[in-house]
């Protein structure tokens, strides 16, 4: 699947240290522009990297352009691995991890949340 695909590339480039792949990875609407999306990226590259691994353990298809897909992540400052449901939506020719504030999951400083689209909360 597609969206699953997203989530393996994201693990990699975050493991990589590729902000550039990683900032292409992601829709992060906690910040107004990219100048401050950058600065985040680059942040979490320098304290969450270490031991950074997403799993994918499953993937739900909520509709042509939205997957749920849960990934257990863990780094080397986590005490114990988080499980997660994480959205990816299909925008502009591809997918993307989408990351905003108002989630009860936060890892390397991002909460991630389901794009509400048609009745989708």
């Amino acid at each position: 699947m597609a969206a699953e695909a997203a989530v393996t590339k994201y693990n990699n480039d975050v493991r990589a240290g590729n902000v550039d792949a990683v900032l292409s990875d992601v829709k992060d609407l906690r910040f107004q522009n990219a100048d401050q999306v950058k600065a985040n990226v680059q942040s979490m590259m320098q304290h969450g990297q270490q031991g950074f691994q997403c799993q994918i353990l499953g993937a739900k298809k909520i509709d042509e352009t939205h997957v749920l897909v849960t990934i257990q992540f863990t780094n080397n400052a986590m005490r114990s691995p988080a499980v997660e449901d994480v959205p990816v939506v299909y925008e502009n020719g591809k997918w993307t991890l989408v990351f905003e504030d108002n989630l009860k999951y936060q890892h390397n400083h991002a909460k991630i949340r389901i794009v509400n689209k048609g009745g989708m909360n």
